[in-house]
């Protein structure tokens, strides 16, 4: 098995930590910056902002039950199903992201429309050809490098600007002289700074109580982040963040094969990703952003998804963007 790690910081790009492989004498290519896993789950981050910027909701209902596809491309009928074989009916957005149902997800990606949600997908760094025109896209069917995949999620983690990832930011030579500066490039605004805040708080809550629950353990609540694992767990993610540094990990085979019917990201990746964060963890700010001008906070029903005014156990605050407020 192999594997591969990759921090950056997402204020400004600066490569913090890249490790390749398993030992560079057993083998010198790169998995970090030359291989391009599918992401699996580890893609629907990007699917729920796309939605969220078509006038969906966080507290939106999807209905989580189960579908079946007839293609003549295909050989059989496609059932897609989640990880855990169940089904739980009209699902929150929110909760749909947090707990990476796939089925929620597939409808999400259908009703959205997949070419939006290719397109929009491009303001992360993905390119045309890497994103299928079907919808297993829902499924994480995409694939970045692993350093490319921090830099998508660093929009989530700066407030919605994508950076340019760096290694050296000069030279000087034996005489004190500069003699390589590198130039300071102003990031572009890739999506609005108030999606790339509800899907953070989402991947918070997802590292509390969601697939990534094991990064509570680490007892930092502004940790956010996403596990990834394809069909027959051939490849497993996890990429976690907060607004200082956002690290991903990879474990697979380099000639796609599965790690068996028991691996996940969970179970793989995310336990490399608590080691070094751990490591790391007095050294790391906390983060202490602020909800962004024009995000509203409202009460909602958990079942329904609609606007209460009751308190109770069944009714919790959501985040919507002003003008997309609930009756």
């Amino acid at each position: 098995v192999q594997g591969s790690l990759v921090a950056i910081d997402p204020q400004n790009g600066k490569v913090k930590a890249l490790v390749g492989g398993y030992d560079f004498f057993l083998s010198k290519f790169d998995r970090a910056t030359q291989s391009y896993p599918l992401l699996g789950s580890n893609f629907k981050p990007f699917l729920y902002a796309a939605a969220l910027s078509e006038g969906f909701t966080a507290s939106t209902l999807i209905n989580d039950a189960p579908i079946v596809f007839e293609d003549k491309a295909l050989e059989d009928k496609w059932r897609p199903r989640n990880a855990s074989g169940k089904f739980y009916g009209p699902t929150r957005i929110r909760e749909g992201l947090l707990q990476s149902r796939n089925l929620v997800s597939i409808r999400l990606l259908r009703e959205v429309g997949i070419e939006k949600v290719r397109k929009y997908s491009e303001r992360f760094g993905f390119t045309n050809i890497s994103l299928p025109s079907d919808l297993s896209l829902a499924l994480g069917t995409a694939s970045l490098s692993p350093l490319q995949n921090v830099s998508a999620y660093s929009v989530f983690a700066n407030g919605g600007k994508l950076i340019e990832p760096y290694f050296i930011e000069k030279i000087v030579n034996r005489s004190g002289e500069i003699i390589y500066q590198k130039e300071k490039i102003e990031a572009n605004q890739a999506i609005d700074p108030r999606i790339a805040f509800i899907i953070k708080d989402i991947l918070q809550e997802a590292a509390i109580r969601g697939t990534a629950k094991k990064v509570s353990n680490l007892k930092r609540p502004d940790l956010a982040g996403k596990t990834g694992t394809t069909n027959e767990a051939e490849s497993t993610w996890f990429t976690g963040f907060n607004d200082s540094l956002v690290a991903a990990v990879w474990v697979g085979f380099d000639q796609p094969r599965s790690l068996g019917n028991r691996e996940f990201g969970s179970s793989t990746a995310l336990p490399i990703w608590i080691d070094f964060i751990r490591s790391n963890l007095d050294d790391l700010p906390r983060s202490k952003t602020a909800p962004p001008a024009g995000l509203v906070s409202i009460k909602v029903d958990k079942k329904s998804g609609k606007r209460t005014n009751q308190s109770s156990q069944s009714s919790i605050f959501e985040y919507f963007l002003e003008e997309h407020i609930p009756e």
